[in-house]
């Protein structure tokens, strides 16, 4: 997931926050992030992509719903 989440900050637009949410386990451990692009097209088109990142280990938690879902409620 670090591998992910670095080659999206590497990027010059990206603003992390601006453009990410990281989610958090109880002990403060980063366990998944989204991330959010943009790119217009000509005219007046933009596409927005929300990526989301969670580790295999961390499945049936219900993160891979609520992540994309708190991306759209921010806005992202």
């Amino acid at each position: 997931m670090l591998d992910e989440l670095v080659e999206a900050v590497d990027d010059d637009a990206f603003d992390p926050r601006r453009d990410a949410v990281v989610v958090l386990d109880l002990s403060g451990r980063a366990v998944a992030f989204g991330s959010t692009t943009t790119s217009a097209s000509r005219g007046t088109v933009v596409r927005v992509d929300l990526d989301t990142t969670v580790p295999p280990g961390r499945c049936r938690e219900g993160i891979g719903h609520a992540l994309p879902a708190r991306q759209e409620d921010c806005g992202l």
